[in-house]
């Protein structure tokens, strides 16, 4: 049972698709909030804004020492050839 005062527990935030594209101000602002250790961002990588922000990402990306990855590297790891 749920005591008045708490909140449950949440799994992330999302933004809505229908929102539409982001600014590149907003995105890059989304970015330096978001791209930590321990969290998983998932956006289209060949959206305009962020093709125009790859240099950016990625700087923030090396300064914090954070790695991409797939969502094949996520699920079935490296060296996965993807049969089930």
């Amino acid at each position: 049972m749920r005591k008045w005062g708490t909140q449950p527990p949440r799994c992330g935030t999302a933004r809505s698709a229908t929102q539409g594209l982001l600014t590149e101000d907003v995105l890059l602002g989304e970015a330096q909030k978001w791209l930590l250790a321990q969290h998983i961002v998932i956006g289209h990588a060949n959206f305009p804004t962020v093709t125009h922000l790859y240099g950016q990402i990625i700087d923030i990306l090396r300064e914090r020492s954070l790695m991409t990855a797939t969502l094949d590297d996520v699920y079935f790891g490296p060296g996965h050839n993807r049969r089930i």
